[in-house]
């Protein structure tokens, strides 16, 4: 593995050889791209919407020993993605690395479908993180109404609606602000996770008064739970429980969405990138340890009848807190921790989702194009982009509210569409398109081929996992409805690229070229003033081939 020096980078040139005239403004340095992986993979977010899942399918044993396999597993993919992202810093990412990695021929049909499956997974990622800071408000607010033996407050659709709906709006607010404001929140948020987790870690099996046994903590095979939904083989509970990491470990390329907003694109990226599974790795762990230690029982804390109605987590800091003081107060107070650790990473989350809009919008790949380009002169920010997420977000999610699964089944199409679009590129590295590819400062050298192919057997294998059945016999209920939603959304966008006369195998020929355009600059409404002067090859609609020759990047780097 090699690093070259950051100084030997033009930002700005190398972006120039991937296609692209610099719109967006560069301000963020190595710790403000950090901190939005940090914040985008969430700690906090992942355990608490996921942790219930591996205590009913293996129980504490797959918790642990299953989250040290996978993690090792999305840590080849962090390291392919990282040497894309050095070698290809622009925004638009995975899409933008297929195509140059497909070939001129196939590249196209790659880079839209690549780009599709990651747009519509990432707003689903925004409208399943939203939903569960909205149900972790209702969950805090039922615990809390429980104090002094009164009964759970009930909320009704149209109030969790107006809850929903209410982070949504806050959390592109917040993106609407400018640089500088989103700068020192995203700041804001890697720092609050680091103390977040540290906390939980640390005050849970201090206020409980009694503890599992570390031998029931690292060994022990829950099946009861599984059989109790009619998942009896063995292997098959152990295998669904590794759902718990597989979802954890989403949020991984945030930082190669913001590269063209990135002084030193070309390496504090990639290292975001492997600092964010680093964090994810040991905090995630650490909390999953300390809430095992701290937990009554597992019947316990999953029953729908307890004070949380289902949530774990919630549940293990209810329980410790009486156990400790008598009453439920601090337990029920630190779910506030969770709740703003949630509302961050939706933040960053929509953060890049809306770069990744405005890119692929550069490129004339989604409809609308030209509005979700405008670039906001004040703000230097693609606020309509921002905003196109959030309406996406809103309207994807609710089916969601009160159906939980459908929640799993958003949630499950996300990780699966994402888990998908980080390996592709990493797949065709290695393959068919290791001819085309020159590394950037960032090169795994002779590492890269069994990375590579780690990386893709995980891929096969999670995406099998990720679409068994959860309960069984199989009824409308829990039918696990992320395969027919995963292939509804390739079948959608294969008919939107083949579509007959239509079709975007007409006129998408992969990433527009921006920098002999003229019109450029007024295309991204920066122009003198913010006024939009109309014309130009987007005017026009003519998106060129960017196929740029390899070796004016490799001149580039």
């Amino acid at each position: 593995m090699q690093m070259d020096p950051l100084n030997a980078q033009d930002d700005e040139g190398v972006l120039r050889s991937l296609g692209y005239k610099q719109v967006l403004h560069r301000s963020w340095g190595a710790f403000t791209t950090t901190t939005i992986t940090i914040s985008a993979m969430s700690v906090l977010t992942s355990i608490s919407a996921s942790f219930a899942t591996g205590l009913t399918y293996g129980g504490p044993a797959v918790c642990i020993w299953g989250w040290l396999g996978v993690s090792f597993c999305m840590l080849c993919i962090a390291l392919g993605m990282a040497e894309l992202c050095s070698a290809y810093p622009t925004s638009g990412g995975m899409y933008y690395w297929q195509y140059r990695l497909a070939g001129r021929t196939s590249g196209p049909f790659a880079c839209w479908l690549t780009g599709w499956l990651n747009l519509l997974g990432q707003i689903a990622a925004v409208s399943a993180v939203a939903f569960l800071c909205s149900g972790l408000i209702s969950t805090m607010a039922s615990m809390a109404s429980t104090v002094g033996g009164a009964e759970h407050i009930t909320f009704t659709p149209a109030q969790d609606l107006g809850i929903y709906g209410a982070v949504i709006f806050l959390v592109a607010l917040l993106n609407s602000c400018g640089l500088h404001v989103l700068t020192l929140c995203t700041q804001a948020g890697g720092m609050f996770h680091l103390a977040g987790v540290l906390l939980l870690v640390l005050i849970v099996p201090l206020m409980a008064t009694t503890h599992q046994p570390a031998s029931w903590v690292f060994g022990h095979f829950e099946s009861a739970q599984a059989e109790s939904v009619g998942i009896t083989n063995y292997f098959n509970i152990a295998i669904l429980g590794l759902l718990l990491p597989a979802y954890s470990y989403t949020g991984m390329d945030g930082p190669c969405h913001m590269s063209e907003e990135v002084e030193g694109a070309s390496m504090h990226p990639p290292k975001a990138i492997l600092h964010g599974w680093a964090v994810m790795f040991v905090g995630g762990l650490s909390l999953i340890i300390s809430l095992l230690f701290s937990i009554t029982s597992i019947e316990s804390v999953l029953s729908e009848d307890s004070a949380s109605g289902g949530n774990a987590v919630a549940q293990i800091m209810y329980d410790a807190a009486m156990q400790r003081f008598g009453t439920p107060h601090v337990g029920v107070g630190l779910m506030a921790v969770i709740i703003v650790g949630v509302f961050f990473c939706n933040v960053a989350t929509m953060t890049y989702v809306s770069r990744i809009l405005f890119c692929y919008s550069r490129d004339r790949a989604v409809p609308l194009s030209s509005l979700w380009l405008k670039v906001e002169p004040r703000t230097k920010s693609p606020i309509a982009a921002v905003w196109g997420v959030a309406l996406a977000a809103f309207c994807l999610g609710l089916p969601m509210l009160g159906s939980y699964t459908a929640f799993n089944a958003i949630l499950s199409l996300s990780t699966i569409s994402l888990i998908i679009v980080y390996v592709s590129p990493i797949t065709a590295r290695i393959t068919w398109g290791r001819n085309h590819f020159t590394p950037g400062p960032f090169n795994l050298g002779v590492w890269t081929y069994p990375i590579g192919a780690i990386s893709t057997l995980w891929a096969l294998f999670s995406t099998v996992v990720f679409c068994l059945p959860i309960e069984m016999p199989v009824n409308t209920d829990n039918l696990n409805y992320a395969a027919a939603a995963f292939i509804g959304t390739c079948t959608i966008s294969i008919g939107m690229f083949y579509f007959p006369v239509f079709g975007a195998y007409k006129w998408f020929k992969g990433p527009a070229h921006t920098v002999d355009d003229d019109s450029a600059h007024d295309k991204y409404e920066v122009a003198e003033g913010g006024k939009q002067v109309a014309g130009g090859a987007a005017a026009a609609g003519d998106a060129r081939d960017v196929d740029v020759d390899v070796d004016v990047c490799a001149a580039a780097k």
